[in-house]
């Protein structure tokens, strides 16, 4: 097995591209943050080391699941997961279960089809990483006067060092076109303590 340094990841995403650690030290000579030699996943060959820079740079240590497996007992010794959610958001109308409003046939926009849109049930110590698509092919317009176009927005989630995915359209992030996809991702670490939050 590698023996990863203190400071040093197993497997880093750095600009969407993922690296796996070679468990090697000494690499202070190219200015890096920290000993740790990485290859990059479709060059085995290669050898990387990291300073600081403009990509974001993420651990990937944690196991990779599907969100619905994320929901299960938590416990103290739990092992913390990451969690993958994959929302479309469409214009449909509250004529089936699952999307009924108040009774009157109307058009709503509802996530993978229903109104709520579904529950993320995590433990603590979890990470979220929601790839959420724009699936809005209808004609509709925003109170900014764009069309078709849409963000995901979680209350109460801070969202530190990720202000470029808080949701805000046009002040944090440019909003997601039709048939675009846009990833965001909230833990502990970037200002999601345990607790109730909702999206929208």
């Amino acid at each position: 097995s590698i023996v990863v340094g203190e400071d040093c990841c197993k497997r880093k995403n750095v600009g969407g591209h993922l690296y796996h650690n070679l468990g090697m030290t000494k690499t202070t000579e190219y200015k890096c943050t920290s000993d740790c030699v990485y290859f990059k996943q479709d060059k085995p060959h290669s050898r990387y080391c990291f300073k600081p820079g403009n990509l974001a740079s993420v651990c990937e240590d944690k196991q990779t699941v599907p969100g619905y497996k994320c929901d299960r007992e938590c416990t103290p010794n739990s092992p913390s997961l990451r969690c993958v959610f994959n929302f479309t958001l469409e214009m449909l109308k509250t004529d089936v279960d699952g999307r009924r409003a108040d009774g009157r046939l109307r058009s709503v926009l509802a996530y993978n089809g229903t109104i709520p849109g579904p529950p993320i049930v995590i433990c603590k110590g979890d990470e979220v990483v929601m790839n959420f698509t724009n699936g809005i092919t209808e004609e509709m317009r925003n109170m900014d006067g764009s069309g078709n176009t849409s963000t995901l927005h979680f209350h109460g989630i801070r969202m530190q060092n990720r202000p470029w995915s808080d949701g805000v359209p046009f002040v944090t992030q440019c909003p997601t076109l039709p048939s675009h996809s846009f990833p965001y991702g909230f833990s502990e670490d970037n200002g999601a303590p345990a607790g109730t939050y909702w999206y929208h």
